[in-house]
């Protein structure tokens, strides 16, 4: 009798203690995916924010226009800015970038959760260096970028306190290729903290990103060891564990020593690859150990007691699991049916497993409806007109400024052919720019006239690509520029009439200042002492004034004929441009003793003859504005800063305030008297000017502190741009 009890007991044993390591491995299972969507999140919104910010803000206008207009655009791009960084506390910054890695917008949150504000020019860094720069230029149309998760930095050097964080970033593109990039910060010490306050208890869990480096880990120091100096890596602690061959979530006990390991491979945003693993020691020997303490006892007596007693424990297990059964078979339509969650043997563990597995599909739920609610709110509030286009350009979704830009009610345009919103001459273009998109996944924005009514209002179509798996969704946004195209061509009427006007007054002004200078000479010459004292001193006054407004009339004329009679623009060899300079300044370079060092300089697209007036304005004021006793020196280099060639003018003189480093560009705009320095104060406006031109930049780099650095930016020579 006591052999068969004891082979029962070991058979049961052995089932039992099967059945719940399985179970538990798989609850194991279910947390560290759980983790990891805890991750995955933040980012997964971040890329679409980022992606709406830079289809629906005007980017591409402030980064391609200048003056009054850009300060427009900007404004309205910093409040657009502020007000999202507002809603979402864990959004750190939200920054546009030119081509040339230069930060032109940055809106930043200063402390977790704290006050959020608009950085002025002086304190915007250049980010040409930064990895992800470099990774968001190279950018398809319409795609995001996702950066790893590391360290933020500030000039350089790692931020303290501490502050991970994951970027997306969008590509802005305008008629001539790439214009830079609209960048969202995302801090994740909020959600790192959650991730380890849901870490189930007796788990230890981990994140490790593809070079090996832990990104979360259960004692802090040790984590973003790469960004810190440390040497804390998964070689390192785990040597017996390998992850790189994980493709699926998978949870096993092949390693002994460790325990259960848990591990679920993550593409952060379908990006950034990561590994989430959690380690639980001695799993089979603690459910071994609960099985033998609490049901072994409970079969021994009921072999050994009466039938009775049988019957009885028959109907004590027989409720409970009638009770998981009707749970099982009621969900989801009840959630809430009760469970026999207070018994401590199997069935009751059985019960707990299923009301955690049950709740946390309810907080899934939950969780999905919240960013369904998110995305409709986001979708209705968008700046532009939405419309979500399925394979066979139908309309599935459209908000309601879509509406509004049509002139029909929302619910009529689902189901319409989108080709059929634009007039007839155009839909072959839009057709054919949906295929294309389909096709490369990216395309440039396209300006059209969608029909509203009897007429037309002009927009700017844009594609981005929210395909899932076998789903070739394309998003239209719609922009209405209507307003934007009539102040355009208003501005360029303007512009050819003031640039007509300054040409006709200057040129007009040229003979009547050559006759009164000429007259205030002769008197000079006839009369000179002559007269008495004052009198000498007001035909000197006479003369001296003629000459400078005869210097300002021909400046002014030199700076309206930059447009009208600039030539076509083809490659320059900028080597060659300075040494032409350098020989025309060769007695002013020879009198001034100064010392003038020229770097290799590249080919560039442009007018040779106004490049030359850029180099030699730039070389004279640097040879005018040295200091007393001291031979100027100069310093000429360019280096690659793609999509550019950035150059590089640095002189050692009496330098420039910062305050003034846009004064400086400004028409007659002096930062000295004319007996101290002579001259129009129009030279650096017309550099300026030629460089726009040239759909370039030019700057006076603040961060000099000895004499004045300006630094331009110029495209590169056309097959140079090809071949590289």
């Amino acid at each position: 009798m006591l052999a068969v009890v004891g082979l029962l007991s070991w058979v049961i044993d052995r089932e039992l203690t099967g059945d719940l390591v399985s179970v538990d491995l798989e609850r194991q299972l279910a947390s560290a995916q759980r983790l990891a969507q805890m991750l995955d999140t933040p980012a997964v919104r971040a890329r679409g924010d980022t992606l709406v910010a830079a289809r629906g803000l005007p980017i591409r206008e402030f980064l391609e226009a200048s003056g009054s207009d850009a300060d427009g655009h900007r404004a309205f791009i910093e409040r657009a800015f502020l007000e999202r960084l507002e809603t979402e506390p864990n959004y750190l910054q939200l920054r546009v970038l030119d081509r040339s890695g230069r930060e032109r917008i940055r809106v930043e949150r200063l402390v977790e959760h704290g006050a959020v504000r608009i950085l002025k020019d002086h304190a915007l860094q250049d980010k040409s260096d930064r990895d992800y720069f470099k990774q968001g230029m190279q950018l398809a149309d319409g795609k995001v970028y996702t950066s790893p998760i590391e360290l933020n930095r500030e000039h350089g050097k790692v931020e303290q306190p501490n502050k991970p964080v994951v970027r997306t970033l969008v590509r802005v593109s305008g008629g001539g290729g790439a214009l830079g990039l609209v960048i969202l910060n995302v801090d994740l010490r909020p959600t790192l903290r959650e991730v380890r306050a849901a870490v189930a208890a007796g788990d230890k869990a981990y994140v490790v990103n593809a070079d090996g480096y832990f990104i979360l880990h259960p004692v802090p120091a040790d984590e973003f060891a790469k960004d810190l100096g440390g040497n804390a890596t998964l070689k390192r602690e785990f040597p017996q564990l390998s992850l790189s061959g994980v493709e699926a979530p998978h949870v096993g006990l092949e390693h002994p020593e460790l325990g259960a390991v848990a591990v679920v491979p993550l593409r952060l945003a379908d990006s950034v690859p990561l590994r989430v693993f959690t380690v639980r020691r001695s799993v089979d020997s603690s459910v071994a150990s609960a099985v033998r303490t609490s049901v072994l006892p409970v079969v021994v007596a009921g072999l050994l007691a009466a039938l009775v007693i049988a019957f009885l424990l028959a109907r004590a297990i027989a409720r409970p699991l009638e009770q998981v059964t009707q749970a099982v078979a009621a969900f989801p339509r009840e959630a809430k049916v009760s469970l026999p969650t207070t018994h401590s043997d199997e069935v009751g563990s059985l019960a707990r497993t299923f009301e955690r597995m049950r709740d946390e599909v309810v907080e899934r739920e939950a969780a999905l409806e919240l960013e369904r609610k998110r995305f409709e709110r986001l979708f209705e509030q968008a700046p532009g007109a939405l419309f979500l286009i399925d394979a066979g350009d139908r309309v599935r979704l459209a908000n309601a400024r879509a509406a509004l830009l049509t002139g029909k009610p929302a619910e009529r345009l689902i189901g319409a052919d989108v080709a059929e919103l634009f007039p007839e001459r155009r839909r072959s273009e839009v057709r054919e720019c949906l295929a294309s998109f389909r096709e490369n996944e990216q395309g440039e924005p396209l300006d059209l006239a969608v029909k509203q009514g009897a007429g037309e209002v002009d927009v700017e179509l844009n594609l981005g690509s929210v395909a899932a798996e076998n789903d070739a969704a394309i998003l239209m946004i719609l922009l209405d520029v209507s307003r934007r195209n009539q102040t355009e061509a208003n501005l360029k009427r303007s512009n050819r009439e003031l640039e007509q006007f300054a040409y006709v007054a200057s040129h007009d002004l040229q003979e009547p200042l050559r006759m009164v200078a000429s007259y205030t000479e002769l008197l000079a010459r006839r009369y000179e002492g002559k007269l008495d004292e004052k009198a000498d001193q007001y035909i000197r006054f006479a003369s001296d004034g003629a000459r400078r407004m005869q210097a300002l009339v021909v400046d002014l004329l030199e700076f309206s004929r930059i447009e009208t009679e600039g030539k076509p623009l083809e490659p320059v060899d900028t080597q060659r441009v300075v040494r032409e300079v350098l020989g025309a300044l060769a007695v002013r370079i020879k009198e001034t003793q100064a010392d003038i060092v020229v770097g290799e300089l590249p080919e560039v697209q442009g007018d040779a003859g106004q490049l030359c007036q850029v180099f030699q304005n730039l070389i004279s004021n640097a040879l005018k504005f040295a200091k007393d006793g001291i031979p100027p020196r100069v310093h000429i280099t360019a280096r690659r800063a793609p999509p550019y060639w950035e150059f590089e003018v640095t002189d050692h003189g009496i330098g420039i305030p910062a305050q003034d480093a846009e004064r400086v560009f400004k028409m007659f705009q002096r930062l000295h008297s004319r007996d101290a320095y002579p001259g129009s104060g129009i030279g650096l406006s017309i550099t300026k000017r030629i460089i726009e031109r040239h759909e370039g930049r030019i700057w006076l780099d603040p961060a000099s502190t000895e004499g004045s650095t300006f630094r331009f930016a110029l495209r590169p020579a056309e097959r140079d741009n090809q071949a590289t």
